[in-house]
C-alpha cells in the first residue's frame, strides 16, 4: 500500500471516533456525477532508421472519456466555516486510443477498453458566512487530493496514481430532522480533477466534473 493511501486511511480513521462525540457535526452524503474527457497527449511510435534518425510508424492520441460515477463520503464540521470530507467515487470510463499517420498509410483507427476507476480523497470544504444565500443556501469552495486505482483488462491488471481536486458549489438545507438527525440537505458542486502518476498517465491529465449528493447530518 503506497503511502498516499495509508495517509488517506488514517484521514478516515481520524474522522470516525470523532464522530462518536460530535452530536450535530458529522454529515454522511451520497451521490454521483460526471467527469469529463481528459487527454493524456499525442506520441509518436518511432524506430530508429540505418542512417541513425527516427523513423515514425503511426501516431497515437490518448485519453480517458468521459463517464459517470457514484460517491459516497464521510465529514465532520471542524468549525462553522470549514469542513473535512472523506470521500470514495466508482466509475467506468473509457481508455481510448485514436491511431494515425501510419507509415504503411493504413487508415485511422481507434481502439479502447473500459477500466473500473476507484478514488479515495480527503476534501477540505470552506463556507464562510458571507458566502450564504438567504436561510438554506450557501456557496463553498473546496479542494483536496487522493488516490486513485484502476482495474484493467477484466480487473486482472491494477495501476495506481494521485488523484487532485479544486472547485466550489451550493448546499441547500432541506430541512432539520428528528432524532439523532439534525439536518438533511442537497450539495451541488463541479471543477476539476487532476489524474497523475499512474504508468499510463505520465502527465497530469485535467477534465472537468460536476456532482450532486444527499447530505445527512447527525
Amino acid at each position: 500500500m503506497s503511502r498516499r493511501m495509508v495517509a488517506v486511511c488514517v484521514a478516515l480513521a481520524a474522522l470516525v471516533p470523532a464522530a462518536a462525540h460530535a452530536q450535530g457535526r458529522v454529515a454522511l452524503a451520497f451521490g454521483g456525477g460526471v467527469a469529463g474527457t481528459a487527454s493524456l497527449g499525442t506520441q509518436d511510435a518511432t524506430l530508429t532508421g540505418n542512417t541513425g534518425s527516427p523513423y515514425s510508424l503511426f501516431t497515437t492520441d490518448t485519453g480517458i472519456d468521459a463517464a459517470p460515477f457514484a460517491a459516497a463520503s464521510i465529514g465532520l464540521a471542524l468549525t462553522r466555516a470549514l469542513d473535512v470530507d472523506v470521500r470514495g467515487t466508482y466509475g467506468r470510463p473509457d481508455l481510448t486510443a485514436h491511431i494515425a499517420g501510419d507509415a504503411e498509410d493504413a487508415p485511422a483507427a481507434d481502439a479502447g477498453e473500459p477500466v473500473h476507476e476507484f478514488t479515495i480523497a480527503v476534501l477540505a470544504r470552506v463556507h464562510p458566512a458571507a458566502w450564504r444565500l438567504g436561510s438554506r443556501a450557501a456557496l463553498f469552495a473546496s479542494g483536496g487530493a487522493g488516490y486513485l486505482r484502476h482495474l484493467h483488462e477484466g480487473s486482472g491488471y491494477a495501476v495506481g496514481g494521485r488523484l487532485y481536486l479544486a472547485g466550489g458549489g451550493l448546499t441547500y438545507r432541506l430541512g432539520g430532522g428528528s432524532g439523532r438527525l439534525t439536518d438533511a440537505g442537497l450539495r451541488f458542486d463541479g471543477g476539476v480533477l487532476v489524474r497523475a502518476g499512474a504508468p499510463v498517465i505520465d502527465r497530469a491529465a485535467a477534465a472537468p466534473f460536476a456532482g450532486a449528493a444527499l447530505y445527512l447530518r447527525f
